[in-house]
């Protein structure tokens, strides 16, 4: 039995291997970091990146929120008063059938 038969595994176990291999041989050459191997044996790869993900959201979503309140929101806004605006005169009927629609459906009927 071949330990590389690449042809048979999916590609996302492949990717698994390898990630596990490059961890495995930076969590052992640095000194400070070798003492996360045996936590890495015991939880498994994808709990230890499932924990690192966690923390690194938690990390970049004021950030994102910062984007979104400065960049995404105004862009959305703008882009839809010109599409509005660009169906001339039925712009308001079209302005009024969307704001019904994004009402909660109780207080439609």
């Amino acid at each position: 039995m071949k330990l590389f038969e690449w042809r048979k595994k999916h590609w996302y176990r492949q990717v698994m291997f390898l990630l596990t291999i490059v961890l495995v041989v930076v969590l052992a050459s640095h000194p400070e970091l070798r003492l996360l191997l045996p936590l890495v044996d015991a939880l498994g790869l994808d709990l230890l990146l499932l924990l690192v993900s966690a923390q690194l959201i938690d990390y970049v979503m004021p950030l994102l929120f910062i984007i979104r309140r400065s960049v995404v929101s105004p862009l959305a806004n703008r882009s839809y008063s010109l599409a509005i605006y660009s169906l001339g005169i039925m712009g308001p009927y079209v302005e009024a059938r969307l704001s019904v629609s994004r009402l909660p459906h109780a207080a439609v009927a």
